[in-house]
Parts: C-alpha cells; sequence; structure tokens
C-alpha cells in the first residue's frame, strides 16, 4: 500500500543531504553513492535507491568496521525506506526493512535516525502492504507509544500520538472513538502552542462525528479551522459536514450560513459550491457568486510602460 504524502516528505527530508547529480560518478566513494541514492530516493526511483543504499552500507561498513557509522546509518534507513516502498512489496522486503528499522531503533547506537525508524516501525504494522500481510494494531500502539516515551521534547511525539489517536477513531467502535478523542484532546491542553493541533482537533471532530455528538463534533471542527487546516486548500468535505451539522442537525443558521459560505468562497474546486449556494438560498442569506465559473474581463491592448530610473525598473 502506497504511503500518505506527508510521510513520503518526512522521509526525504530526513536523508539530508542530496546532491544533483549529473553525468558519471567522477569518484565511488561512500559519499558519492550516499549522494546518488539520496537523489534516487527524492525520485521515489526505489529499486535503484534500494540497490545503491545497499552498495553503500557495505561500502559504509568496510570504511569503518564496528558499530555502524553516520554514513551507515544513513544507508541503512536509505535503504529500509526503499525496500518497504518499492513495488510489489513482499513479506520479505518488509522483513528486511523491519530488520534495519529495528537495529536503528537500538537505543544504544543513539542514532539521529531511531525515532524515524519508531514510527514507521508502527506503520509497518498498522498497514497492510501485501496480500495476507497481517495488520496488528497493538504492535503499532506499542511503536508509537514509544517514540513518546523516549522523544517527549521532540516534535515526533506529537506525530506519534497523533497515529495512537488515529488507531482508534478509525475503529469506528464507539469506545474507541471517544478514546480517540480523549488522546487528542489531553494532548492539545498539555501542550497548547503544538503545530499539530489543528490535525488532533479535526481527528476529534471526526470521533464525534461518527458518535453522532454533534454539538462536540462542530466545536472541534472549528477549532481546526480557527487554527488553520493541515491539508490547506482540501478541506472543502469537512466544511460540508459543518454546515450540514449545523444547518440539519443543530438548526444554528448562522453557523451553517458561515460554513456554506466557505465552501463557496474559498473550496469553489470542493464540488459543493452549487448545493452550497442552493442552501444558502433557503435559508434566506446572501449568496456568494462561484468565482470560478467568471470570465476574466478583457485585458488593456497597451500595457502601461514601466517608470525607469538608475537603479532600473520600478
Amino acid at each position: 500500500m502506497a504511503r500518505e504524502r506527508l510521510r513520503i516528505v518526512t522521509i526525504v527530508c530526513t536523508l539530508w543531504g542530496s546532491s544533483l547529480a549529473t553525468g558519471a560518478w567522477a569518484k565511488e566513494s561512500v559519499d558519492d553513492l550516499l549522494n546518488h541514492a539520496n537523489d534516487q530516493l527524492a525520485m521515489f526511483n526505489w529499486d535503484n535507491a534500494y540497490r545503491l543504499y545497499g552498495d553503500t552500507l557495505a561500502a559504509a561498513e568496510k570504511e569503518s568496521p564496528g558499530p555502524w557509522s553516520a554514513k551507515a546509518q544513513q544507508a541503512a534507513f536509505g535503504k529500509a525506506v526503499a525496500t518497504s516502498q518499492a513495488s510489489p512489496c513482499s513479506a520479505e522486503r518488509i522483513d528486511e526493512a523491519t530488520s534495519l528499522f529495528n537495529r536503528l531503533a537500538d537505543a544504544q547506537l543513539k542514532s539521529p535516525f531511531a525515532a524515524r525508524s519508531m514510527m514507521n516501525l508502527g506503520r509497518l504494522a498498522e498497514l497492510s502492504d501485501f496480500m495476507d500481510d497481517r495488520v496488528d494494531i497493538e504492535s503499532a500502539r506499542k511503536r508509537y507509544a514509544e517514540v513518546v516515551e523516549r522523544f517527549p521534547s521532540e516534535p515526533i511525539a506529537a506525530e506519534a500520538t497523533y497515529r495512537i489517536a488515529g488507531t482508534y477513531v478509525q475503529s469506528f467502535k464507539p469506545e474507541d472513538l471517544n478514546r480517540g478523542a480523549e488522546i487528542c484532546q489531553a494532548w492539545i491542553t498539555a501542550h497548547p502552542k503544538d503545530p499539530l493541533n489543528s490535525a488532533m482537533w479535526q481527528y476529534a471532530g471526526d470521533a464525534y462525528f461518527f458518535l453522532k455528538e454533534y454539538r462536540r463534533s462542530l466545536d472541534a471542527y472549528m477549532e481546526s479551522d480557527k487554527l488553520g487546516w493541515t491539508d490547506e486548500g482540501n478541506q472543502g468535505p469537512i466544511y460540508w459536514r459543518m454546515a450540514v451539522i449545523a444547518d440539519r442537525e443543530l438548526k444554528d443558521t448562522a453557523a451553517a450560513g458561515k460554513f456554506y459560505t466557505k465552501i463557496i468562497v474559498e473550496t469553489p474546486y470542493s464540488g459543493k459550491a452549487y448545493e452550497s449556494q442552493l442552501a444558502l438560498k433557503r435559508l434566506g442569506m446572501p449568496v456568494p457568486e462561484i468565482q470560478i465559473f467568471k470570465v476574466p474581463t478583457a485585458q488593456p491592448t497597451t500595457a502601461p510602460v514601466a517608470a525607469v530610473s538608475a537603479e532600473g525598473v520600478r
């Protein structure tokens, strides 16, 4: 199963030091191999990256025998990512990735890749990557909890907490939905300025929505809206949910109008702009135009002449 964009971006950014390679390698040193491997990973060329990271790891171990050096750790992390992402996936690929991530996660190694390796082990346990791959939610939660325990002051602790909450919310069982919302709100209370709080509020809103606790759901979503959406620009479906909750379930005309309007003005490509116009008309409220259908006004045939000074055009 393909990983989500957030994880891919984080992985690529973690592998710092990529250079834009052109032409043949001038020298096949460990650094050269590592740079070329990083370039292949950044382009999602998983098989090439896997091969190059393997070569890099072997060369780094030869260059510096004993505990993995910094270069060996980076190569091992890249190799694990590449083999777990390549398609078609297999049990052998996941086993190899798991082995590499486990070694990097060893506290004695003190690797800068430890926290991300632990997160990836959690994701491997949580997701099914190939036919008959067994999902192990309890192992995933344990891995995420270990991240929070070992790295409580690092930004990744918020991500791990979010993942824990997600394993509960996504089960859709009432007791799990409540537990997921509790985890999110406990984190927000303890970390009121955390950058992931908008996502936490959104998860809480999802949980309360499926529990049919519509007032709490709308309030949670409104907190996300205040903070700014994590997936900015794609909040249209959530705005629609918020508007419908306010309109049909809570009879909160003001809130309904606010979010129907936001759909039209802020997310007109969401597929609900026209329906939002109809809803606003039914509620007797102002109906904004859908701007994506407006024809651009004619442009002047003669462009204004720019003023030029000794410093250049201004």
